[in-house]
């Protein structure tokens, strides 16, 4: 098996004022949805989305949320937005080196 590793500076993501994730990214070949464990009280559908369909520019959009700032929301076949958005764009931007702006109020 063939690893390949990405290096990226990225630390624990500030989002909101009380919450901090570090994004962990992997890849999994032949992954077979119907064989994940959801948690049925925290998800209501697994889903994937191809990464050329996330780097198209036109089903990417912003979102003004308050104190929270601009926010992305990938139009996929679930919008995908919050905290995922967040990581997602950060993930494309400075790891498959999208042309998206690094400061989301810049846009």
């Amino acid at each position: 098996m063939h690893v390949y590793q990405q290096h990226c500076r990225w630390r624990s993501q500030p989002f909101c004022s009380s919450l901090s994730v570090t994004p962990v990214i992997g890849y999994l070949p032949n992954l077979d949805l119907s064989k994940l464990k959801m948690n049925d009280a925290e998800t209501e559908e697994i889903f994937t989305v191809p990464i050329a369909e996330l780097l198209d520019r036109e089903k990417l959009s912003f979102q003004e949320y308050g104190e929270r700032g601009t926010l992305p929301i990938f139009k996929a076949r679930h919008p995908i937005w919050g905290l995922t958005g967040y990581i997602l764009y950060n993930f494309l931007r400075d790891v498959m080196h999208a042309p998206f702006p690094k400061d989301l109020k810049k846009r």
